[in-house]
């Protein structure tokens, strides 16, 4: 949770793909935690290999933060 990483006083977060499954596509809590972190440094996000077939990332989505 956001809360605890912000005790290790962070210069950079990263934060890597496979946020969704075929089985689980809510991206909702990752993109709640995702606003929380960028308070606390830097985020870098890259997308795995199940955003990269969803619809819900396809060219044109909103997946933004």
């Amino acid at each position: 949770e956001a809360a605890k990483i912000a005790t290790l006083n962070p210069d950079i977060i990263v934060a890597t793909g496979d946020w969704m499954s075929k089985e689980d596509t809510d991206i909702t809590v990752g993109k709640a935690q995702m606003k929380a972190l960028v308070d606390i440094a830097p985020v870098y996000y890259v997308a795995g290999n199940h955003e990269a077939w969803s619809p819900l990332c396809a060219p044109g989505c909103d997946c933004s933060i």
